[in-house]
């Protein structure tokens, strides 16, 4: 690493390390070259890697001595745009459609709708390189973005010139279709908060501190059909601006979260009887739904049946996503519907299960929540019993009269 360090003395960036659960770090200052020698060495030897790459900003905080070296960093290095994506398993999502997505196709989203921002915003060909750390309870993916004009790769000062960029893709496109609720708080699965001042962005092949799910390649995007990762300094955000040119767009004033007319993330009052409800969108067609089912004498009958086969199950969890659709997460069953787990009678230890109820064709897709599960799209369809699913197809085909008493 010293060799190194002698040799491109101009490539020395910041890179840090986590050392403790606390997030306490200590700072190197290598090449990206260098640091690639270090991963694969810990790696060979079975030594856990934690490092960050510590964003140039223009809008420096550090000490004096400390700033030069930022400031020394902004000559030699701009950014590619990164995003940050994440959601719990399991996530409650506003929007319908978003909400029967398989999971893994939600991260395509994401990257299709930032892949078509930037080229439509900045009349340049995109790429993304996207690595994963998906584990049990959550999904993650890094997305590493590098924009061309004419074969030419362009970068952004740094990462608050990024923020500005994702200020604009919030306000030009409806991304409130990936919102979510978490402990009462609307969330967004795309994180905003990675660009304020001096952030750190995990490098590939490390994990959380003792977390051991590392930062891995996933593919390309536009999909490339090819398992062959890119080489490491290519999956860093900041890259050398020696043959390449800058963006035309200004940093912006730093800030940890996105407050616009998206209003992402909020705290909302409680509006059910129960404390401990799971919380979701409040809408009024959601409203609307819970109404409907609530006055229906048939969804008595759809919940005794559940209850049968499911005691576990609490339906002041329900969220009625519109009259043909409720989810209905069962926190405490642990049972898999093709018994694919390593505990008793095939249930996960840790991963819990949910319905989707389809009154309409009087049927529930029933899943679990264990990533593998997800991912080969795991699921059992339960019918309710014949008389009770005759009633619901004679409810939703059933052309009722309605009176209009027009005033004079």
């Amino acid at each position: 690493m010293h060799t190194a360090k002698a040799k491109d003395v101009d490539l020395l960036r910041y890179f840090a390390e986590d050392v403790s659960e606390s997030n306490c770090k200590i700072y190197h200052l290598l090449t990206a070259s260098a640091l690639d020698t270090l991963l694969t060495y810990n790696k060979e030897h079975g030594i856990q890697n934690h490092f960050y790459e510590l964003m140039a900003c223009s809008d420096c905080v550090y000490p004096e001595e400390d700033r030069m070296g930022c400031e020394n960093m902004l000559k030699i290095f701009g950014s590619r745009l990164y995003l940050d994506v994440e959601f719990p398993t399991g996530a409650d999502f506003a929007d319908y459609d978003i909400s029967q997505m398989n999971p893994l196709h939600i991260g395509a989203s994401i990257a299709k709708d930032i892949h078509t921002f930037l080229e439509h915003y900045f009349k340049c060909k995109c790429n993304i390189i996207v690595l994963k750390s998906h584990r049990a309870s959550k999904y993650s993916w890094h997305m590493i973005c590098k924009t061309f004009k004419d074969n030419v790769e362009y970068l952004f000062k740094d990462s608050l010139a990024v923020l500005h960029v994702m200020n604009l893709w919030f306000e030009k496109t409806n991304l409130s279709k990936y919102n979510y609720f978490e402990d009462e708080v609307e969330k967004n699965a795309i994180d905003i908060s990675v660009y304020s001042r001096h952030k750190c962005y995990r490098t590939i092949h490390s994990s959380k501190f003792q977390k051991r799910i590392h930062l891995v390649f996933a593919t390309y995007y536009p999909i490339v059909k090819t398992n062959i990762p890119p080489p490491f300094e290519d999956t860093l955000c900041m890259q050398v601006l020696e043959g390449r040119e800058l963006h035309d767009i200004e940093p912006i004033e730093s800030s940890t979260k996105l407050r616009s007319q998206n209003n992402r993330k909020r705290r909302v009052q409680r509006t059910t009887v129960s404390a401990n409800r799971k919380k979701h969108i409040e809408n009024k067609y959601n409203r609307a739904a819970e109404m409907f089912f609530s006055n229906w004498d048939v969804w008595q009958e759809m919940k005794a049946f559940i209850k049968s086969k499911w005691p576990q199950a609490e339906f002041e969890k329900c969220s009625y996503k519109s009259i043909e659709l409720i989810y209905l997460p069962m926190d405490r069953v642990f049972d898999c519907p093709h018994k694919k787990g390593s505990g008793p009678n095939g249930a996960h230890k840790s991963n819990h299960s949910c319905l989707w109820i389809k009154p309409k064709i009087g049927v529930m897709d029933w899943r679990c929540h264990d990533l593998e599960c997800q991912r080969k799209n795991v699921h059992k369809i339960v019918p309710f019993p014949y008389n009770l699913q005759n009633k619901l197809r004679m409810m939703y085909t059933h052309r009722f009269p309605v009176k209009v008493k027009l005033g004079h």
